[in-house]
């Protein structure tokens, strides 16, 4: 299963987020404008325009604004989950992720009726698909060879119909 929990964005001025990931959730969060400071079980990483940071499960976290940043999140689960982002550089000790040049990019996480809690077969492709999309991209970054990525992108499609079916 891939699955997603929550998303959203902060448009504040100035702000703090925090939270404890208690459960076996990651939080992908993308940083569309401005620069955020994001500190992860006391280790602060600063995360600028076009750059995101992974947060672990079970990670305390706190994500600092200054007055013009904006950023954007989604938090998400499953078996699948731990799948794809092994292929993605990124750890706990490394979890900011290289730019993304891409005009509107933050809107990939927009995923519609993400708070609905439903069974329904529909939702989950959608979100499910949603997810892999966008987690793609940061793929795509990883791999040089434009073959090898359509390589990359079929074997991620794969594994995720796999775990569904």
């Amino acid at each position: 299963d891939f699955i997603c929990h929550s998303n959203g964005n902060n448009e504040q001025k100035t702000g703090l987020f925090q939270k404890n990931t208690d459960f076996e959730s990651y939080k992908l969060v993308y940083v569309y404008e401005g620069v955020c400071s994001v500190n992860i079980d006391g280790k602060c990483f600063e995360v600028p325009t076009g750059y995101s940071v992974l947060i672990f499960p079970k990670c305390v976290f706190a994500i600092h604004t200054n007055k013009t940043a904006k950023y954007t999140w989604l938090e998400f689960s499953g078996f699948a989950s731990a799948a794809i982002l092994s292929r993605i550089e990124v750890s706990k000790k490394s979890p900011v992720l290289g730019k993304i040049d891409i005009d509107g990019f933050e809107f990939l996480f927009e995923i519609p009726d993400v708070t609905v809690r439903s069974d329904e077969p529909y939702l989950l492709y959608r979100f499910g698909g949603c997810l892999l999309m966008l987690l793609s991209y940061y793929i795509e970054k990883k791999i040089k060879s434009k073959k090898h990525f359509v390589m990359e992108r079929l074997y991620q499609m794969e594994v995720f119909w796999e775990i569904l079916l």
